[in-house]
């Protein structure tokens, strides 16, 4: 198996997510891009606000669940998450939702979380639940994600649709796929061969 730089070395065009990535990348390769990450739903329903805050994501590994706790404020949280042993009483965990069961209900929170531990692999991600936050009109508050924090700086009032965004770019490159399978997942297949 090849190493990650030894691939980005080798590739025509390397098309990156966020600013760290996007640097990390050019040291290794003049011919970079950045795409930011975005949503794929294209429209939320609007809903009147509950006193609640939101945390949608699969990766309880990544959570820091006594920072959320820490907030003092009643946390919704939905996903794929089967370590978590309900010890905090301001957190509760609902059923898993689809991204586009998600565009029904979001909108009611007063806030999405993205509550992350601090950990060197998190220091590079734009985590795609930012973008369902904004587009369903939610204010965010975020730990330990200084792409996020630095991605709402300067972006949070662009188009967060991923699909528009990436379509803007013009690239020929051979073989390319673009491609959407089910109703929230994405895929992108780029085969390299001339």
């Amino acid at each position: 198996v090849e190493d990650e730089y030894d691939l980005i070395k080798k590739a025509d065009v390397v098309i990156n997510s966020t600013d760290f990535l996007y640097n990390d990348s050019l040291k290794h390769n003049d011919n970079c891009m950045l795409i930011y990450n975005g949503s794929t739903v294209r429209e939320y329903k609007k809903l009147p606000k509950i006193d609640k805050y939101v945390y949608i994501g699969r990766s309880e590994k990544k959570i820091d669940w006594e920072w959320m706790n820490s907030l003092d404020l009643p946390v919704d949280v939905y996903g794929e998450i089967n370590s978590y042993d309900q010890k905090y009483d301001n957190i509760t965990m609902m059923d898993y939702k689809t991204e586009k069961e998600l565009s029904e209900i979001l909108s009611q929170y007063k806030a999405g979380l993205v509550a992350f531990n601090e950990d060197e692999f998190n220091k590079g991600m734009l985590p795609i639940k930012i973008f369902n936050y904004l587009d369903a009109g939610l204010e965010i508050i975020t730990h330990n994600c200084p792409e996020a924090d630095n991605y709402l700086k300067y972006h949070k009032d662009e188009p967060h649709d991923w699909w528009d965004r990436f379509s803007k770019f013009p690239l020929e490159l051979p073989k390319f796929h673009l491609s959407r399978r089910g109703e929230d997942t994405m895929a992108v297949w780029w085969s390299m061969s001339r």
